[in-house]
């Protein structure tokens, strides 16, 4: 009986430190699976399709620009999932059979996906980078024009002229990239 009465603290705390490695490493999991959520997964599979984008991709855009709340706004006025100037999606429903008869409508998720990711797509194809598209959806196709003026070396451009929110941003969204390809490897 002495025998084993010596050996219970030696395995409680061997014990514990195993409940809490287990218990840490399942928080750990749930919070990473509520703070990069999964959401509208039909409507990105369909659009970044037919657009030719990567799924992760637009997910991270998602993330970083609404956090999925469809009724998201901006304090410069940008709506929706995919956080849409106005202005922007007017110019697309041009372009493209979207209709949209008020900034309010940027609000529907499946219109909002829609027209971000034809919109992505249409700068991706401009820049022929997706770094240069992700620098002008952030921060608007002027500065990215303005920059580019000086240099076609896409890497030198950012490296001197983009914006330290704009830098930000494209970190972000890349290791949000990598974060969704981890916890949701056959999502798409």
């Amino acid at each position: 009986m002495a025998r084993f009465t010596k050996k219970i603290p030696f395995i409680i705390p061997f014990i514990i430190i195993l409940l809490l490695v287990i218990a840490s490493t399942i928080g750990y999991n749930y919070w990473l699976h509520l703070s990069y959520p999964l959401k509208y997964e039909k409507q990105i599979i369909n659009e970044t399709k037919k657009n030719k984008l990567n799924p992760y991709l637009i997910c991270a855009i998602i993330r970083e620009e609404s956090r999925f709340n469809p009724h998201s706004v901006s304090s410069k006025g940008a709506v929706g999932l995919m956080q849409i100037m106005p202005q922007t999606a007017f110019w697309i429903s041009k372009k493209t059979s979207y209709p949209i008869k008020s900034a309010a409508d940027l609000m529907d998720s499946s219109l909002n996906i829609k027209m971000g990711t034809w919109y992505f797509a249409y700068l991706y194809n401009r820049y022929q980078s997706e770094d240069a598209a992700l620098i002008a959806y952030n921060g608007g196709t002027a500065n990215v024009e303005r920059w580019h003026k000086s240099t076609d070396d896409i890497n030198v451009l950012f490296r001197l002229f983009a914006y330290k929110e704009s830098k930000q941003y494209l970190a972000k969204v890349k290791k949000s990239v990598s974060t969704y390809k981890w916890l949701y490897p056959d999502a798409f």
